[in-house]
């Protein structure tokens, strides 16, 4: 009987199969069945091969490695070709059939002989790839470190960015043709330190639930195809994650760790899918509603399902035995547990294998397994993971560490090439998609970001912000989290909020939430110069003197080495600055404002404090290691003390120290808070685990103080944390003078504005580096369209002292700057919309039109403000694409009436850049070209 049911079960899917147009007749195979049912999984890929090497750019002239430029394989895939000018003369393609495995990374160094050089070098490789059919497919593509990828002849992807390889760095959409096509990949490393690698996968662009149908018919049809079925079933159990079929995904990744026939990497993949997946908080028992918020009872404690507004749905998972909210003594969330709703749940709705809880705008299923929150809107589905894990562990330095939790564990499920935005400070890219995110503040030397946030934006017109200032990692579609956005940071409760909308209204809920930025003094929008350091008054007097003998727009000065060396922190050195109040009152009566430089600790003489650093200590102003003041270095005889800002006595001591250095006339302006990162110890009353919620009280001590003495707040800040947005400004960090620089500049404040920061700057000249013409022109043409324009550099970023580029550079600098200044009113305009509604005046083009897919792809092009469209040079190359939205804008230097809705190639000369306009905008008033 049982083989009787066996073989009409057999039988049916047979006859399904045959439905669908697909025949298991005797002497099919996989791939030929395959080419039927879904041709993206028949491809026929070739060989690869490799070609190299070039020297691409000189070790003396580093900075010029971004771009691309043509080489002499462009566009020739005839693999007997041979060129010559390689680096040992003649070059010939080498067949590797080793690096057919796809997914893997491979070492194109040593094939392509690009090692033992000082010289960045360049090589290339190349694939046949034959298709049964027209195919659309996504090439996951990994790479370092600059890349350029050609499909049939044309250039599809460009990224030059100095990084190791990993797989699924890059999502790339390409169209292959039915029959033979040609996969060209450039590849240049910059400075042979590590080597120059690939990683390289084609899945189909096709819905998870399409693509997962055509892997089980295939499977059906070919039991027996032990590799293939393998495979297949390694392919499903992400894809069935991704349908939100969490039981059928961990049945078939325990089915493939217990087969015999399983490869160790096909294993390994399976134990990450599990390490990866939160544990859930148990089976879900009853509900009810309580304060307009649902409650529900689980196995593991209780669950609360809540609405801050209508699009705005709170979670909270609470484990047994945690006290919530929390009690004082423990470090808080952002935004407290009893905090008010604008909205609430209506009803809750017993659904079979869920319970639904109805909203006005958006409903949210909880799964009754437990395995997380399924949120339904007018915009999309979204299924989000919950669970709480004891450690994670993360490789940090070519190291693997573990970190005891509890962490709470969020796994947001995403379509495939879905954007994810935000997070603070990122400098790789601006889509986060590919990249592990370490949610920290750390200063860069030795992490990843000033300044971190554990909120993203996607593609898809919805966010999460996990409510927490913890530290931990936000692991974006990788090999592990393929098409999840997984959040694990430190914290006794799972706790966020969802919020559905388009990319203005997301922005907005975020920062009703969180708090809304204000207007900074008038006074900040000028122009700003800096270095690292003027040496003494001297320096400063002669600079300020030759801003204005240029002519030079320049309205503040910002001094960083002022302090007494070895002596009293608080004081001016004397060696060094013995006349600061007669030079202060000099640089006032020219115009400027001055800045000084501080950060988060106070240095002194371990052996000789000074009576006001005694107080401190005998107060424990300073964050605590066990009974010792914590520092960076304690055991040192001069020692930096973390000062502790959320104890309201070191917040007062603290102010006393700085006030006295506040004089219009004497005296200084304002602070250029920087650091901030890298903090522990314990924190009054009692919190622990202070790394980032130690950004928010230094800089609202500081912004307050500033308020208190000048009547308004103002910093010059590099980190933050949740909040923070309401103690403007910030600039984008520590980066390169290279272009390299710029984008990270540029990726940083794009970021920054989807996190309500609409008072954004960076380091016009780069902090380090070589700095040459091209990149100062460059970063100051990018800078002039900025918030916050402000020059800061290790050495010179004055115009008039950039090398033999003087003359020129200041016309350039001063026309750019200038209109800089004249667009002020338009900026005060844009800046006041941001206090108002969170929209941040520096925008990615999809927040204009969040329904143009064009608009996501675009690189390094921004919205400022309303009306100007800005489309910077990130290489020495004078020619780029911009992608103008549908519509007509004006060109800024013609006058022009440009039609859009497409892409441009855009060409021109040092001395300017793209700039479009909308028709009508009063910005046209001051473009050269607009009569």
């Amino acid at each position: 009987m049982a083989r009787l049911v066996n073989i009409v079960i057999l039988a049916l899917l047979v006859s399904l199969c045959a439905a669908a147009g697909v025949s298991a007749a005797s002497g099919s195979t996989w791939k030929s069945d395959a080419a039927k049912i879904m041709p993206a999984l028949a491809l026929d890929e070739g060989h690869w091969w490799a070609l190299g090497s070039w020297v691409w750019v000189k070790s003396e002239e580093a900075r010029k490695f971004w771009g691309d430029r043509p080489m002499p394989p462009d566009n020739n895939f005839d693999v007997t070709a041979t060129y010559q000018g390689g680096r040992r003369g003649e070059v010939k393609w080498k067949e590797v059939p080793e690096w057919d495995q796809d997914g893997k990374v491979y070492d194109v160094a040593k094939v392509a002989d690009m090692e033992d050089s000082k010289d960045a070098m360049l090589a290339y490789i190349y694939r046949r790839i034959d298709s049964p059919a027209d195919v659309d497919v996504i090439l996951y593509l990994g790479f370092d470190d600059g890349g350029v990828l050609n499909v049939n002849g044309k250039v599809v992807f460009t990224r030059f960015y100095y990084r190791s390889t990993e797989p699924r760095q890059e999502a790339i959409p390409i169209h292959l043709k039915k029959g033979r096509n040609d996969i060209l990949l450039k590849i240049a490393d910059k400075d042979n330190t590590s080597s120059a690698a690939f990683v390289f996968e084609l899945r189909p662009n096709v819905s998870p639930a399409k693509y997962a149908s055509a892997l089980e018919q295939l499977i059906t049809l070919h039991p027996d195809d032990t590799a293939n079925v393998l495979d297949a079933k390694v392919r499903l159990v992400n894809l069935y994650r991704q349908m939100g079929e969490l039981n059928k995904a961990d049945t078939l990744s325990a089915e493939v760790r217990a087969d015999a026939n399983a490869t160790k990497d096909q294993r390994e993949l399976m134990l990450e899918y599990t390490k990866s997946r939160p544990t859930g908080i148990g089976l879900v028992k009853s509900g009810a509603i309580s304060n307009g918020r649902a409650v529900f009872d689980t196995a593991k404690g209780k669950l609360y399902v809540g609405y801050w507004e209508d699009t705005a749905p709170r979670v909270t998972f609470v484990p047994t035995g945690v006290a919530w909210p929390y009690p004082a003594s423990q470090r808080p969330v952002p935004v407290e547990f009893d905090r008010p709703n604008h909205s609430k749940a209506l009803e809750i709705v017993d659904a079979g294998d869920r319970f639904v809880v109805k909203g006005t705008k958006i409903n949210a299923e909880v799964l009754k397994d437990g395995a997380g929150v399924i949120f339904d809107s007018p915009e999309t589905r979204r299924f989000v993971e919950l669970g709480m894990l004891d450690e994670i562990k993360r490789v940090e330095w070519s190291e693997m560490r573990t970190y005891r939790g509890p962490f709470e564990a969020i796994a947001f499920h995403l379509n495939a090439r879905e954007g994810v935005y935000g997070m603070g400070h990122r400098y790789d890219a601006f889509n986060r998609r590919g990249r592990f995110n370490t949610i920290g503040n750390c200063d860069r030397g030795f992490g990843e970001t000033h300044f971190s946030l554990p909120y993203f934006t996607t593609q898809g017109h919805d966010a999460l912000f996990v409510n927490t200032f913890g530290d931990g990692d936000i692991d974006v579609d990788r090999v592990q989290t393929e098409n999840v956005a997984l959040s694990r940071i430190m914290e006794s409760v799972v706790d966020f909020f969802y919020f559905a909308g388009e990319p203005k209204q997301l922005v907005r809920q975020y920062v009703d939430l969180t708090g809304h930025t204000v207007m900074p003094p008038d006074w900040t929008l000028g122009v700003w110069f800096s270095r690292n350091s003027y040496e003494d008054e001297n320096v400063v007097l002669e600079v300020a003197k030759n801003l204005r003998k240029y002519n030079v727009p320049a309205h503040v000065l910002v001094l960083e080495a002022w302090r007494e060396g070895g002596g009293d922190w608080m004081k001016w050195g004397k060696e060094k600055w013995p006349n600061h109040e007669e030079m202060c009152r000099k640089l006032h009566e020219m115009g400027f404002k001055v800045v000084i430089w501080t950060m988060q600790f106070h240095s002194f003489n371990v052996k000789n404090p000074a009576p006001y650093e005694q107080e401190a200590l005998a107060n424990h102003y300073f964050n605590m290691s066990g009974d010792q003041a914590a520092g960076y270095d304690p055991k040192a005889e001069e020692c930096s003390l973390l000062v502790d800002f959320f104890n309201p006595g070191a917040v007062k001591w603290w102010e006393d120290c700085y006030k006295q250095l506040f004089d219009p006339v004497t005296g200084i302006d304002g602070l250029k808070t920087d650091i901030g990162e890298n903090n522990y110890g314990t924190m009054y009353p009692g919190w622990n685990d202070v790394n980032n919620i130690y950004a928010l009280g230094y800089l609202r001590t500081a912004w307050e103080l500033t308020k208190k003495v000048t009547g308004q707040g103002m910093i010059f800040a590099r980190t933050g944390t949740v909040g923070t947005q309401r103690y403007p400004i910030i600039w984008a960090g520590d980066h390169m003078t290279w272009f390299q620089g710029s984008q990270d500049a540029l990726n940083a404040m794009l970021s920054d504005g989807l996190c309500g920061y609409a008072w954004t700057s960076f380091d016009v000249g780069g902090l380090f580096g070589d700095l040459d013409k091209h990149t100062y022109v460059r970063m100051a043409q990018m800078g002039a369209f900025c918030p916050i324009m402000q020059c800061h550099g290790m050495g010179k970023r004055e115009p008039f002292d950039i090398g033999d580029y003087k003359e020129e550079a200041v016309d350039v600098f001063n026309q750019y700057a200038n209109w800089y200044m004249q667009l002020k009113p338009y900026r005060i305009a844009m800046g006041e919309k941001a206090v108002k509604t969170g929209v941040p005046i520096m925008r990615p083009l999809w927040m204009e039109y969040p329904d143009d897919p064009a608009c996501y792809d675009a690189e390094y092009q921004y919205f400022f403000g309303d009306d100007v469209l800005v489309a910077p040079y990130m290489a020495y190359d004078n020619t780029r694409d911009v992608y103008l939205p549908k519509g007509e804008w004006i060109d800024w230097w013609t006058g022009q009436t440009v039609k859009g809705g497409r892409t441009l190639s855009v060409t021109m000369p040092l001395e300017k850049m793209p700039i479009y306009v909308r028709p009508g905008s009063s910005v046209l008033k001051i473009a050269p070209g607009v009569k």
